[in-house]
């Protein structure tokens, strides 16, 4: 959807990673650093320099490979919840 509101693009921002991000923005680093091409960064949607969308295939994250978020050092705090709702 986003893709056909190509006045975000540019003016808001220059890519966005959809659906799951976890490679997808490791990938988009390599892109941005020239160790890859952003046709190769899965699940983004970027405008080139010519101004032309482009909708990257989509991967799917292996959620059961993925290790458990840390949120070690989190200011809990800082929140609405008066106790730890995420472990």
């Amino acid at each position: 959807e986003f893709a056909k509101l190509p006045h975000f693009f540019g003016k808001v921002f220059d890519s966005m990673i959809t659906y799951e991000g976890e490679h997808a923005l490791v990938w988009l680093v390599e892109a941005l650093s020239g160790k890859r091409k952003l046709s190769e960064v899965s699940n983004l949607i970027y405008k080139d320099e010519e101004g032309n969308m482009h909708v990257n295939d989509t991967y799917q994250e292996n959620v059961t490979e993925l290790p458990p978020p840390d949120f070690d050092g989190m200011p809990w705090e800082k929140y609405f919840s008066p106790e730890k709702l995420v472990p």
